[in-house]
């Protein structure tokens, strides 16, 4: 597992960092990610504040790859004495040798928005009696001139290595500093070079102001790829800033990273949204406009006019509880709004009708059920026919229709006479 791997626990590199050290840190791993998902390579995951700043794990290959990266912002330059930049050694070295010496399979990134300045010459260069290059120690570990650069860099890092450890023993630990002489003194000028050929300098990168607009763009182009508008842009933005964070709070390691896999489900969600949205009958933005006056339930409004419907009357009660159950538990309530005024409107339309050519305030049983049965064939043609255009109705089945017409009575909208008023 990876939590067995590093050590984690020599010297707390997890300390409270500057707001906008945080964000970068979340740009830089929403920035892989982006990248592993626009590669299809579906094997990287990334989590930040654990063991560094960044961790990346690719585990596409047989064999799996690790990635810890330093991420620093500054307004000034960096040289080999500047703290973020021995320090971040000082991290990748304690974590390259407790576990993983001898490994291919691991990477280190050193990531700034800064330029590289010229070590000066100080008390300890002094004292060992050692001269600076002409160019920058940082410059030469980049080019790989390590016979240049190591005398300096193997006197400021063990100075500095052996000091932080120190710092960081208890009173009654301070004895084992000699486990920490004993280990960096063990170094050969070979192992030195295995382990600085795997650190990755990255001078002079986008500030986190320059990475948002960066990522945002990658975003833009991934929403192209997956059939999503560009207007859900800074949705998925913030939406995967808020996974990569939220990992922070987690123990667990699995729990902490966010996995490739985890943005294509949101593009493929909103790409679902987005089709819904397209698709959608706006006849539900209607609905809501409805004005009903006529507080009487479905069995009130079948008595005013029929006083012989009898027990049979809980069948319908009983049809439009279940009804309204189904609806409420749709995942689409615009959808349900348009599918209730497309068949509220045929209705009203109906009964206005009925209106004109017979008395509707007397019925019979049988006269309610057949017009009950009439509107539904109706509302059946016309949800059938909608069905052609919108590709997001709710319910295409009879029975429903039906049970819509039950509801539409009972939540006041429709009756079979004047008593109560609607204004839609």
């Amino acid at each position: 597992m990876i939590n067995e791997s590093f050590n984690t626990n020599i010297i707390d590199s997890n300390a409270d960092s500057p707001i906008r050290g945080i964000v970068l840190q979340k740009l830089r791993a929403f920035n892989k990610l982006l990248d592993a998902l626009s590669e299809k390579n579906f094997g990287i995951m990334c989590a930040i504040e654990y063991i560094d700043d960044v961790i990346e794990v690719d585990s596409s290959e047989q064999r799996t790859k690790i990635t810890a990266e330093q991420d620093k912002l500054n307004v000034k330059s960096f040289s080999m004495n500047s703290h973020q930049v021995i320090n971040s050694i000082r991290i990748f070295f304690d974590n390259w040798r407790e576990k993983t010496m001898n490994s291919e399979s691991i990477k280190f990134v050193f990531y700034t928005n800064t330029v590289i300045a010229k070590e000066r010459m100080t008390a300890l260069l002094t004292e060992n009696s050692v001269k600076l290059p002409e160019r920058p120690i940082l410059k030469l570990l980049i080019e790989k001139e390590y016979d240049k650069a190591l005398p300096v860099f193997k006197i400021i890092f063990k100075d500095y290595y052996i000091s932080q450890h120190e710092q960081n023993l208890k009173k009654e630990e301070k004895e084992k500093i000699e486990i920490f002489q004993q280990i960096i003194n063990q170094v050969t000028d070979e192992e030195w070079k295995l382990f600085l050929n795997l650190i990755d300098w990255n001078f002079e990168q986008e500030d986190e102001k320059i990475l948002i607009a960066s990522v945002k763009d990658k975003i833009g182009k991934l929403c192209d790829e997956y059939d999503v508008k560009l207007r859900y842009i800074d949705s998925i933005f913030n939406e995967i800033m808020s996974m990569i964070e939220m990992g922070t709070f987690q123990d667990d390691f699995l729990n902490k990273v966010v996995h490739v896999a985890q943005l294509k489900v949101l593009f493929l969600e909103k790409a679902r949204i987005v089709q819904s949205e397209e698709y959608l009958d706006p006849a539900h933005q209607k609905w809501d406009d409805i004005c009903c006056e006529d507080i009487r339930n479905l069995k009130e409004k079948v008595e005013s006019v029929c006083n012989q419907y009898g027990e049979d009357i809980e069948d319908l009660q009983d049809d439009y509880v279940e009804g309204a159950y189904e609806q409420e538990h749709h995942n689409n309530l615009k959808a349900v709004k348009a599918f209730k005024y497309r068949i509220y409107k045929l209705c009203e339309r109906e009964i206005r009708k009925a209106m004109k050519v017979s008395d509707t305030t007397d019925m019979s049983k049988i006269q309610i059920d057949n017009f009950v049965s009439t509107m539904t064939d109706k509302c059946e043609t016309l949800i059938s026919d909608k069905a052609k255009t919108y590709n997001t109705i709710p319910f295409k089945d009879r029975d429903m229709i039906r049970k819509t017409i039950l509801i539409l009575f009972e939540e006041c909208y429709l009756a079979f006479d004047k008593g109560g008023t609607v204004n839609g």
